[in-house]
């Protein structure tokens, strides 16, 4: 096996929602899978806010679309959305797929009054695979 054939099983899993960080985070997760050649798994971790319908549902192929519309990595792009705390999520998503990095923003959606957010600060200290957080340019 070549180590092309070998990068094309590999996986990123990144974390999006609306943010700016996770808009930059999904974009350079893309650029990294289209330069390396793996497969990269947009995830979005539905909450208890959504389920109840007290915040908007993410539109998680459009905001993709979207935001990925000049970029070509959308053959070994998917998408999913799974109840539950986003660093739950993310790390029981990147076990059953097998991912080798996981990507998110270094803030979501929630304001924690904290320079990094929870999710990628749980993220750093329980994951088993490598983990990059992202910052976005945009303020």
């Amino acid at each position: 096996m070549s180590s092309t054939d070998h990068a094309t099983n590999e996986t990123i899993v990144v974390g999006v929602d609306t943010s700016d960080e996770s808009i930059a985070a999904l974009r350079w997760a893309a650029d990294l899978a289209s330069r390396t050649g793996v497969r990269l798994l947009a995830v979005h971790a539905e909450g208890l806010l959504e389920e109840g319908a007290y915040v908007p549902r993410v539109d998680v192929a459009e905001l993709i679309a979207r935001t990925l519309s000049e970029h070509d990595c959308a053959a070994g792009l998917t998408s999913l959305v799974e109840p539950g705390p986003p660093c739950d999520t993310l790390m029981r998503v990147a076990e059953r797929t097998g991912a080798r990095h996981i990507v998110v923003g270094h803030r979501g959606v929630g304001d924690t009054g904290s320079d990094i957010g929870s999710t990628a600060l749980l993220l750093v200290t329980r994951s088993s695979v490598p983990v990059t957080v992202v910052r976005s340019t945009t303020k």
